[in-house]
């Protein structure tokens, strides 16, 4: 409905003899794949809903040279083969200027073959995985950093702790492959041993045969999966009594674990890569309220957070793309932005670089009330 209505507006503005074919042609088309029902919808949700912000935002500002920009999203349910299959139509029929915001490794992975062969830019998947990243691929734009890094930056915490080892839960798919990689890679660097490893299929909360592998003996828990896995992982595990500490990727979503756990959720620590909310002191922190408070949306967090830089990021791209935007004009565009400051938030890309930044931080859940806080 929303959207329909801001085609209404735009038609209202157009001079007389303008159709709404019309309008569809003037329009900049933007292709996402996302989960919107499923398990993982809650990710999916928050993040279309901050870029149609966004987009609505620049669009009532006069769009892009006078054009307004459209995001085209089509649900994969979390599913790498409705990805793929979501993907030919966004590029082939739908003809969109990129492709945008995928969100999941596997999902993203389905498209790389497509976004190849059609050597179309791919902005700001929402996974740190490092098929992502290596080898080099020059329409690949990354938003955030990899989920190594993520995963040193909590080998580092469990260090500090005085932990010598870990256990490690992961999704038994792309994204949770990555991230038991990721901390079996990083865990010697600070000293630390793996003691026991369990995996939870894809979007599952079977997880009674991870519980009974992980629990023994493990002072820390290393999580890669989704939100809902992860939470049915740890209401178990505190069931059984395990008073230890549990570290997540960033993809675990800090605030769906939180709705998800209430209570359960205090001491959780979860990894980000976006800067803190509460560095109000930086101008991108301030215009994210801003955007926040415009588009009526309820809470502040980092999913949408994440999604409203990655919206800037592609809006800045197809301003230096020109009037004439083309695919390959776009992605020169974007190449331009290797060390491009969004305000307090500073882009990275150059040859043989496609993580947008090297920015870690940790957070912890404090307690059921919602608070989620800085926890370097």
């Amino acid at each position: 409905m929303l959207r329909y209505l801001q085609l209404l507006s735009l038609i209202a503005l157009l001079p007389l003899g303008y159709t709404a074919s019309a309008v569809a042609e003037r329009e900049i088309l933007i292709g996402q794949s996302a989960a919107f029902t499923g398990n993982n919808s809650n990710m999916g949700l928050l993040v279309n809903r901050m870029i149609d912000a966004y987009f609505s935002m620049v669009n009532q500002q006069g769009g892009i040279y006078g054009r307004p920009i459209r995001l085209l999203s089509l649900d994969d349910r979390y599913d790498p083969g409705q990805a793929l299959a979501n993907t030919q139509k966004l590029i082939d029929e739908k003809q969109v200027l990129a492709l945008f915001a995928y969100i999941g490794t596997a999902t993203a992975n389905a498209a790389i073959p497509l976004v190849n062969k059609a050597k179309i830019a791919f902005v700001a998947p929402i996974t740190g995985a490092g098929s992502m990243r290596r080898p080099y691929n020059p329409y690949i734009f990354n938003i955030r950093d990899s989920y190594a890094s993520e995963a040193e930056k909590i080998a580092e915490t469990i260090a500090r702790a005085g932990i010598k080892r870990v256990s490690i839960l992961y999704q038994d798919d792309a994204y949770g492959q990555s991230g038991l990689r990721a901390m079996q890679q990083a865990a010697p660097q600070y000293g630390l041993s793996v003691s026991s490893t369990a995996t939870v299929a894809r979007s599952s909360a079977q997880i009674t045969a991870a519980v009974d592998n992980l629990i023994d003996d493990a002072k820390a828990i290393f999580v890669a999966a989704t939100y809902k896995s992860a939470a049915a992982f740890i209401v178990a595990a505190r069931q059984q009594g395990y008073y230890g500490t549990f570290y997540g990727l960033s993809f675990v979503n800090a605030q769906g674990l939180l709705n998800e756990l209430g209570e359960l959720a205090a001491g959780v620590r979860v990894a980000q890569v976006m800067p803190s909310l509460d560095e109000t002191h930086l101008p991108i922190i301030n215009e994210y309220y801003q955007v926040l408070r415009h588009a009526g949306l309820p809470r502040a967090g980092y999913i949408s957070l994440e999604a409203f830089i990655a919206a800037k990021v592609l809006v800045e791209g197809l301003r230096r793309a020109g009037k004439e935007v083309s695919r390959d004009k776009l992605l020169l565009a974007l190449k331009s932005m290797a060390h491009y400051d969004l305000g307090g938030f500073r882009l990275n890309w150059g040859q043989g670089t496609q993580s947008g930044t090297r920015l870690v931080n940790m957070l912890m859940i404090a307690d059921g009330q919602g608070t989620l806080m800085a926890d370097d």
